[in-house]
């Protein structure tokens, strides 16, 4: 029987992840939590993807590392796993100094690079105006982006 009727299960409801529909349960007590999901029989023939996650902080670098582990299952019933880990640390003390000084870098060195194409694409008398136009183009994005991340 269906039970995902009306976007709920027993256990979770339904939300959306990346424009993907999930049911995603918080493991506040992993074996009471587990011991439910197995009785509602939450892996079956329509599961397509189980994936597990959690966030670990490491207090003496200042980091907190995401880590993921999916199982994907294919129409066979095939597992096939896989897992990423990301790490994010604040900002803090000399190395926010560093990065404001390396954008501060990267937006001097935009500035001179669009010049010189601007100069480029006024003087020169070859056709290579798309090949001068896309290093402008990128050297402004660059330039921007830098500066976005300055202000913001």
């Amino acid at each position: 029987e269906g039970l995902c009727t009306n976007g709920t299960m027993p256990f979770s409801k339904i939300h959306t992840y990346h424009g993907v529909p999930v049911y995603a349960q918080f493991l506040t007590e992993p074996t009471k939590n587990l011991a439910a999901m197995r009785a509602m029989d939450w892996l079956d023939a329509q599961t397509e993807s189980v994936t597990v996650s959690t966030l670990v902080y490491t207090e003496q670098l200042e980091i907190f590392t995401s880590i993921s582990a999916t199982f994907d299952i294919d129409p066979p019933g095939n597992i096939l796993g896989n897992n990423a880990m990301v790490s994010y640390t604040d900002l803090t003390q000399g190395k926010r100094a560093a990065f404001i000084a390396l954008l501060v870098f990267v937006c001097v060195g935009s500035c001179a690079g669009m010049a010189i194409s601007v100069w480029q694409l006024v003087t020169s008398h070859c056709c290579k105006w798309g090949m001068q136009t896309f290093e402008l183009l990128s050297r402004s994005v660059m330039g921007i982006y830098a500066l976005v991340l300055l202000i913001g």
